[in-house]
């Protein structure tokens, strides 16, 4: 299920891929199959298939549910989905809005195709080279020149205006009540990755302009504000059309305009998107990632204001490590102007013969900067702040040689412009950091490694839990979220339920903070990896550790109370200091060899449980949903 959307390859006993939840240069998303769990060690996102679910194609629990019951082909009773969460009002909430836009959807279409007013559009359509079979593919619709006749059709269906509100459909009135926010314009349905609608765009029809108090036209398009379904940063324009097209050919077009995309998919390349009215995001690099796109065509308006997108959204592309082409139809054409005389060949030829970005843009340079050294060194700055943000570092030191050539400039200087650039990107860039459930920042957890390794030795082994808690080890832990970890692993062995295996979503569900329910995840996959054989040695040896560093953590302060003492020429206190820190050593080590409080139950050399670390285990763990740690 998640190679649909990560590309994965095996590493170990996990598969590894670049995240889906963030940008990232070397694949930090790990996924293991024998415990259903994906963990980021980048972003720390991590969770089971339902969460994965949830995050990558923004379902409810129940929508994500559902997904995989119908995955599996089982039907899921209806009393397993009431009441089984705490945000199930959420969930209510979500079928209500996704049930508004289906049914917005609905109406739009009807007045395009059956109402009489929906005439004007239907010319303009014919105008524009587009036909039924083509508007009919990518779902549009007419909103008429009405001001509540959406609202009102929406209301007889029981939709509430709070609910059509939400949704960006209604506008609230100054003296109370809704009018229409679509308002006759050709409408474009946004739908999300599983193909659901999720948003609208609107694009005003000629002769159907509405006179402005101040006299000002109306906007060419106008989109759904952003609500709880959409998020205009982290979505694209014909995304149902032109996913598996895109996956086929590990490319993708970028467009500006709705009827650009309209186009270029009529003219036969179906693998197009078109961002909506938004300077490119990382996230839709993400996205585009997620869909397979390896290369990624950028075909804007010959304008100003399309060749400043353009260079806009190469540094976000390259960051992703995508190979950007840049494409121009000739005459300064736009590609929606191709459609009415379906002129295939000249799009063809347009995206076979389009250069790779910083090839254009190096040309456009030289070009304009003439032969004025300050123009030559203006135009070195702009390309160097392309170059620098390749990933690639021999590709970089190429164009950098190709740059300087080109520009007259020697090569150490473009270098260093090349270096400033990116050092200023890095200053500036405002990378997210992993969120909670709340949206909040969590705190890093900061593990002591050998810390961590007596964690991943229990997991592996849970009847070492038993020892650690007798032992008292945690006790000796400097990271509180450690401690907390380890203490709920002794508690879930100790009660008896997980001497066998630990499951993963009773460890994870009994911690009471994101930052440390994901070092959680991460810690179950490392142990994985490690396994169970050899566990007991490496539990002794991370334990003898962990109370070594307690021990210094103690002394220390005894050190610097010694040198005081010792400045200020209290000899008889130093020397008292000296003999406790002796002391403290001392109770240290004997601690490391003979263990303190009841005598310790060592498990026997070599010994390695059923289940977690081991092949083949037979039977499914308790909590095979979420993934277990180790199996009864």
């Amino acid at each position: 299920m998640i190679e649909a959307h990560v590309r994965l390859r095996k590493a170990g006993r996990s598969f590894v891929g670049l995240c889906p939840f963030h940008q990232e240069k070397s694949p930090s998303f790990h996924v293991n199959r024998e415990r259903q769990i994906f963990h980021c060690f980048g972003c720390q996102k991590g969770g089971d298939a339902i969460t994965f679910l949830m995050e990558v194609e923004g379902l409810s629990f129940l929508d994500a549910v559902r997904d995989l019951a119908a995955r599996a082909g089982v039907e899921v009773p209806e009393e397993f989905t009431r009441g089984r969460r705490p945000d199930a009002d959420a969930d209510a909430r979500r079928d209500r809005w996704r049930g508004v836009m289906v049914d917005a959807l609905g109406f739009f279409q009807k007045m395009l195709w059956s109402d009489p007013a929906g005439e004007p559009a239907r010319r303009y359509l014919l105008e524009r080279g587009c036909t039924r079979e083509v508007a009919e593919r990518f779902g549009l619709g007419f909103a008429p020149l009405s001001w509540d006749r959406l609202t009102g059709t929406l209301g007889a269906a029981r939709h509430s205006p709070a609910d059509l509100e939400a949704m960006g459909l209604a506008v609230p009135r100054a003296g109370g009540g809704h009018y229409d926010r679509f308002r006759g314009r050709l409408v474009f349905p946004v739908h999300d990755l599983r193909g659901q609608v999720i948003a609208f765009s609107g694009r005003i029809l000629p002769g159907l302009e509405e006179a402005r108090p101040d006299g000002s036209e109306a906007a060419k398009y106008i989109n759904s504000p952003e609500t709880p379904l959409y998020r205009k940063g982290k979505s694209f324009l014909g995304l149902p059309q032109a996913r598996q097209a895109i996956r086929t050919a590990r490319a993708v077009i970028l467009v500006e305009g709705n009827f650009d995309l309209v186009a270029v998919h009529a003219l036969g390349h179906p693998h197009v998107l078109a961002p909506l009215g938004t300077a490119f995001t990382p996230e839709q690099a993400v996205l585009l990632s997620r869909l397979g796109a390896e290369t990624v065509t950028l075909l804007f308006d010959p304008d100003a204001a399309g060749q400043n997108a353009a260079r806009k959204a190469f540094p976000v592309l390259a960051a992703g490590g995508a190979v950007v082409r840049w494409a121009r139809l000739p005459e300064g054409r736009d590609p929606g102007s191709l459609l009415p005389r379906g002129e295939k060949d000249a799009l063809a030829a347009c995206l076979a013969e389009a250069p790779t970005f910083l090839d254009r843009a190096l040309r456009d340079e030289v070009l304009a900067a003439g032969e004025a050294p300050e123009s030559r060194a203006a135009a070195a700055r702009r390309v160097a702040s392309f170059i620098g943000a390749i990933v690639d570092m021999g590709e970089r030191d190429e164009q950098v040689f190709r740059a300087a050539a080109a520009l007259g400039i020697a090569r150490h200087m473009m270098h260093r412009e090349v270096e400033t650039a990116r050092a200023g990107a890095a200053a500036g860039a405002d990378a997210p950091m992993p969120q909670d459930e709340a949206g909040a920042e969590p705190l890093q957890v900061r593990a002591p490694e050998a810390e961590a390794l007596v964690i991943e030795a229990v997991l592996v082994h849970p009847s070492l839990a038993r020892d650690a808690a007798a032992d008292r080890v945690e006790e000796a832990f400097a990271s509180n979220e450690l401690r907390r970890v380890l203490q709920r692993l002794e508690a879930l062995v100790i009660e008896g339920s997980s001497e066998g295996g630990i499951a993963a979503d009773e460890l994870l569900e009994g911690l009471d903070d994101a930052a440390t329910r994901g070092w959680a995840r991460g810690a179950i996959l490392r142990a994985a990896e490690a396994g169970a054989e050899g566990a007991p040695e490496r539990y002794a040896r991370a334990v003898e550790a962990v109370r070594v560093a307690a021990e210094k953590r103690r002394a220390g302060p005894l050190g610097s109370r010694i040198r005081a003492a010792e400045a200020g020429g209290d000899h008889a206190g130093a020397v008292h200091l000296l003999e406790e820190k002796r002391r403290a050593v001392k109770g240290g080590v004997k601690k490391i060899i003979y263990g303190s409080g009841p005598r310790r139950r060592r498990a026997a050399a070599g010994a390695v449980p059923r289940g977690f670390g081991t092949e083949g285990g037979a039977g499914v763990p308790r909590g095979a949903r979420h993934g277990a740690v180790g199996q009864r």
